[in-house]
């Protein structure tokens, strides 16, 4: 059993786009079901794909299960069964010995959502 704990904060893109980011990376992903229980996922970033099932929030921690899938059915599953794709970048930044990742949305600028 996989457990994720995430931390949301909006910030502002002044101020985190300052420090010099380790590495970035584009990714589209598309959701094939939401319920108040669970979510399935389907991720490409780069050269990878994956689709993962979260469970709902308790808390900050939540079940987490991702899987690695072929490129070329994450990119058919995206086009032909998902109905709303969301684009960002993220943004690698270690800072404070902690790796911070920086989602950024451009339908959102100037709000971005870091997690750690």
């Amino acid at each position: 059993m996989a457990f994720e704990i995430e931390r949301k904060f909006l910030v502002n893109q002044q101020e985190w786009s300052k420090q010099i980011c380790d590495e970035s990376f584009k990714i589209v992903q598309g959701y094939l079901h939401i319920d108040s229980n669970k979510v399935v996922r389907i991720r490409h970033q780069g050269e990878e794909a994956f689709i993962t099932v979260k469970s709902k929030l308790e808390g900050i921690k939540r079940l987490e299960f991702e899987y690695t899938i072929p490129l070329t059915d994450a990119q058919e599953i995206l086009e032909k069964l998902v109905e709303q794709k969301i684009e960002k970048t993220r943004y690698i930044l270690m800072f404070d010995n902690k790796k911070w990742e920086i989602d950024v949305f451009p339908d959102l600028y100037p709000l971005n959502l870091v997690r750690f």
